[in-house]
């Protein structure tokens, strides 16, 4: 599968939220079933381009008038948008607000388990 376009993952993600709009719509019991999870969107940023991505969601969400809060904690900064009762929110730790690398994680010797059953 080739990697999409930034402006054609757009689309395609539009498309797929609207067809999850219309179900939820023509079959409401549906609503119950997904609401806590719409409602709590949450994407953590552990990119280096974080920074960006947050600030492209707050300037987004004020763009179509959602309600667009940004908190900047000493350890992260949060931006929550809502869209009625729907909630996306996304943060970042302070080192990639102030432009360090994500770090990654050191190598260790995995756990094996032990017993007749493995080698």
């Amino acid at each position: 599968m080739s990697e999409m376009s930034t402006d054609e993952l757009a689309v395609d993600l539009a498309a797929g939220l609207r067809q999850l709009a219309d179900m939820i719509e023509q079959h409401p019991a549906v609503a119950e079933a997904v609401a806590y999870a719409l409602r709590y969107l949450y994407v953590p940023q552990v990119t280096s381009d974080a920074r960006t991505r947050l600030e492209t969601v707050r300037a987004a969400g004020l763009d179509i008038g959602a309600d667009v809060t940004v908190t900047n904690h000493p350890d992260r900064c949060e931006v929550l948008a809502e869209f009625g009762p729907v909630r996306l929110k996304l943060d970042a730790t302070a080192g990639l607000m102030a432009g360090q690398q994500p770090h990654e994680s050191p190598p260790y010797a995995p756990l094996r388990k032990t017993g007749p059953d493995t080698d």
